[in-house]
């Protein structure tokens, strides 16, 4: 920095305007997409600096105040810039209020030298109020100086000696004026992106969890996997809000998921939540019929059950033999009738299922599987307790007596 210090004024021409970006002479209105609309219409915004038409390249800072005052002197309007009060201002062509510290500048009573001459009128920071003509000001179109809408005629705000004020052409044409290639439009603050959900750490089965959050409304927001796979991609809507569901399933796992949102104006924002990707808890495998020890009088009974909706049900008999299979239907249920013949006898069935995930679970049921085309021998009452007398008497000592009745 190269600091000159305060020097007596006694002419100058002072502009306005942003640091690093020097306004052309001829410079239009902003696009509004550029600034910021408000109230009092478009706004810039950057250093109150005044230059010095009789040293070349001298600048002046400005320190908040009422009145306000000029600061010291700097070789560069940056350096000015640097160590000057900064405002918002209207835009090139418009007219509102010159706001510093939360205060609007206002037109304050008239301003004397030492030798009692007019040099115009105080300007002091007042309570902002946009019904004030004395807070309304214009903003020439072209670098040049600021005028009030307050006084008649092409009065400017001026600086002369230590003093910031309003003056008449006349009195301006040998004091300093704002700089007004300083000042910059105001771009609006951008919401940035933001995960709400879901919420860091989660356990999720579902391999593909909706995506949801804030931003900057109009804003592109697009999700990526930890791998960089872009999972989704929408707009910020209008309340601010957004939501991606993915277009694949993401693995199981821990899987860190970034948001990033792009804004009109190219600005980028990004926010990442970390998840755990579980498998679901699968329905098992479950036998309804036959019952347990129940006779059936078929070799290829019908086997029936709940289970997994997709899995694959296998039913296998005691000696490991895999009798027949089915999938489990989207209600959960499943049917087989088996391939082959049972032997008759007593019979485990095993029904097995193996899930999406390679899962598998198992249920049995114990039968008795019979031939109904086979008859059961069936001995007469009577004959039976012969053959059973006649047993006794041959293994001898045997002998049956009737007992006498008193």
């Amino acid at each position: 920095m190269n600091k000159l210090g305060k020097v007596a004024l006694s002419a100058g021409l002072i502009t306005a305007g942003l640091i690093g970006l020097a306004a052309p002479a001829n410079a239009a209105t902003p696009a509004q997409d550029d600034i910021t609309i408000a109230a009092q219409g478009d706004r810039v915004e950057g250093p109150l600096v005044f230059r010095s038409a009789t040293t070349a390249d001298y600048f002046y800072s400005v320190k908040s105040g009422t009145p306000i005052k000029s600061g010291s002197g700097y070789r560069t309007a940056a350096e000015a810039g640097a160590n000057s009060v900064r405002g918002t201002f209207p835009a090139p062509g418009t007219y509102g209020p010159i706001e510093i510290d939360g205060k609007c500048v206002s037109v304050g009573a008239e301003y004397r030298d030492s030798a009692g001459d007019f040099r115009g009128y105080e300007t002091i920071l007042a309570t902002c109020n946009p019904n004030d003509g004395k807070q309304k000001w214009r903003m020439p179109a072209g670098e040049g100086p600021i005028q009030s809408l307050h006084f008649s005629g092409n009065r400017s705000l001026s600086l002369y000696g230590s003093r910031v004020h309003v003056a008449t052409p006349t009195e301006s044409a040998g004091q300093d004026n704002a700089v007004t290639s300083l000042l910059k439009p105001v771009v609006a603050a951008v919401k940035p992106v933001d995960i709400t959900g879901p919420t860091a750490g989660a356990n999720l089965e579902n391999p593909r969890p909706v995506f949801s959050g804030t931003g900057e409304p109009g804003a592109t927001v697009v999700v990526t996997s930890a791998a960089g796979v872009v999972l989704g991609t929408t707009t910020v809507g209008a309340d601010g809000k957004w939501s991606v569901t993915p277009s694949q399933d993401l693995d199981l796992g821990e899987e860190t998921v970034t948001a990033t949102q792009t804004d009109k104006n190219g600005g980028k924002t990004t926010d990442r939540v970390s998840i755990n990707i579980v498998a679901a808890a699968l329905k098992p495998v479950d036998i309804t019929g036959p019952e347990q020890d129940a006779t059936v009088e078929t070799t290829r009974p019908v086997f029936t059950g709940t289970g997994e909706p997709g899995s694959t049900v296998e039913i296998i008999s005691g000696a490991g033999v895999v009798m027949g299979s089915t999938t489990v239907g989207a209600d959960g249920t499943w049917t087989v009738t088996p391939e082959k013949d049972f032997d008759l006898g007593e019979e485990t069935v095993t029904a097995s299922q193996t899930d999406k995930n390679g899962k598998v679970t198992t249920d049995k049921v114990d039968i008795v599987i019979v031939d109904k085309d086979v008859e059961s021998p069936i001995v007469a009452p009577g004959i039976a307790a012969i053959a059973a007398i006649g047993a006794l008497g041959a293994l001898g000592g045997a002998t049956l007596r009737r007992r006498k009745d008193s």
